[in-house]
C-alpha cells in the first residue's frame, strides 16, 4: 500500500482530529468527509468562483505582483516558479492594504 504525506496547518489538523472517532485512521476520516460532498456540486462552485475572479480581472480589479510588493514594503526581484505558484494560488489581492 502506498502512502502520501499531506501538510496541514495546525488548526486544520486539530479540527480533523475531532472527526477521528472509534479508532478511525485519518485516511478513513478524510474518505468519509469526501463521500459526503457531491463532486460535481463542489466543482461547479469552484468554477463559479474562478469565473467571478476572471470577471474582476477583466474589469481591472487586480494588483500586479510589483504593486503588491511596493504596498507591503517587500523587496522586488527575481521570482522562483514556486513563489509565483504560491502567489497565484492564494487570494492575496483581497488582503492588500490600499
Amino acid at each position: 500500500m502506498n502512502y502520501r504525506t499531506v501538510n496541514l496547518k495546525e488548526e486544520t489538523y486539530r479540527q480533523l482530529t475531532l472527526y477521528r472517532v472509534a479508532g478511525k485512521s485519518f485516511d478513513e476520516v478524510i474518505r468519509d468527509l469526501i463521500a459526503r460532498v457531491d463532486h460535481e456540486e463542489f466543482m461547479a462552485e469552484e468554477i463559479e468562483l474562478h469565473r467571478k475572479r476572471l470577471a474582476e480581472m477583466k474589469k481591472g480589479k487586480f494588483v500586479t505582483l510589483g504593486e503588491m510588493e511596493a504596498r507591503l514594503g517587500l523587496p522586488g526581484g527575481r521570482r522562483t516558479k514556486k513563489s509565483r505558484r504560491r502567489y497565484h494560488r492564494t487570494g492575496y489581492k483581497a488582503e492588500i492594504p490600499p
